[in-house]
């Protein structure tokens, strides 16, 4: 797993946190040197003043602030800064210019973002449920299986998992989803809902939305999710490789992981509230929404599971050329932070 040279950042950001976390006491000499300083690389040690006056941008930010909002951690001792990628090109930018410093991505962008090398480290992630993506039909249609797919025009999610499950579950039928269907690309959730409402394709590879709003409006129904194996369902905790050389960032993106993680808790338990600030946030109706989020969502510490979880969605990936076969990924992972966070 990746580990920084800079030993001397990762004290500094250990003790920041600490400090932000209001561990130490004025009164405790051994308990209040822990928490107020940090032991460099040369032995010295420096003060771990607050972060007032730090700036963190979180990437996709409207979405992660919702979950902080509904649980009322969103009252952070530093400035929190929103960068929404409306694209996988936009988020690709914000990564490789070092605009936004945090980042939670799906399966497929981080894969995608780690075939162009990009400087990120992923020091986090999260476990979804795994059926709220995958392939659906019209609730009419002929088609039960992934075999009676073949010969079928299938509008294809872009960076969606529903684009994953489809490749494996055609691998699986013994097809291939590149060659066996015609692939229509569609990047966005509208252009995907209109495709299938409008007749233009006959099923769809996506997620949740549009997908789980159109089979609980009875219009559609899944062939196939990512249950069973076909998906791993987990999102990623990615930092800027600019922002892990700044102490305060990184000790400001350890608090926001916390947070994050004590909202996970409460949204789990009062999910309409978490719903509604979602709602306002990305401009989706409720009920579109509401079958992504039906099942709890658990943080995931790095392991050998998760890793080898983000490599199989990247090997399933580069069956379409658009990722370089044969990369590894073990590299851009770092467990040292795991403590703090779950501290």
């Amino acid at each position: 797993m990746k580990r920084t040279t800079l030993r001397a950042v990762a004290a500094t950001a250990a003790a920041l946190a600490l400090a932000v976390a209001g561990c130490g006491s004025s009164d405790d000499d051994e308990t209040t040197t822990a928490a107020a300083s940090a032991t460099t690389a040369a032995g010295a040690t420096t003060a771990a003043p607050d972060l007032a006056g730090t700036k963190l941008a979180v990437g996709v930010g409207a979405t992660s602030f919702s979950f902080l909002k509904a649980a009322r951690e969103f009252d952070t001792p530093y400035e929190l800064v929103p960068v929404d990628g409306a694209t996988p090109k936009d988020l690709a930018a914000a990564v490789a210019s070092g605009r936004a410093d945090l980042l939670m991505l799906g399966d497929v962008i981080t894969a995608s973002l780690a075939a162009n090398d990009l400087p990120f480290t992923i020091v986090y992630a999260q476990q979804r449920a795994r059926d709220f993506c995958g392939i659906l039909v019209p609730a009419d249609s002929e088609v039960e299986t992934v075999e009676q797919l073949k010969g079928k025009t299938v509008g294809n999610g872009v960076s969606t998992a529903g684009e994953v499950i489809a490749i494996r579950a055609f691998q699986e039928a013994g097809l291939d989803y590149q060659r066996d269907v015609k692939r229509i690309e569609l990047a966005t959730i509208p252009e995907q809902q209109a495709a299938f409402v409008s007749g233009k394709v006959d099923a769809l590879a996506a997620c949740t939305p549009p997908g789980g709003a159109l089979v609980d409006a009875g219009r559609a129904r899944w062939v196939v999710t990512g249950e069973g194996g076909l998906w791993n369902a987990q999102n990623y905790w990615v930092l800027s490789d600019k922002a892990s050389r700044d102490p305060r960032k990184v000790a400001a993106a350890i608090d926001y992981l916390k947070r994050f993680k004590r909202s996970l808790a409460y949204t789990n338990e009062h999910t309409d509230e978490l719903l509604a600030e979602l709602s306002s946030a990305m401009q989706v109706p409720v009920e579109q929404l509401r079958g992504s989020f039906e099942d709890p969502i658990e943080p995931v510490a790095i392991d050998a599971s998760v890793i080898t979880g983000l490599q199989d969605t990247y090997d399933a990936l580069a069956t379409t050329d658009r990722v370089p076969r044969g990369k590894q990924l073990d590299g851009i992972f770092d467990d040292q932070y795991t403590a703090q966070i779950d501290g």
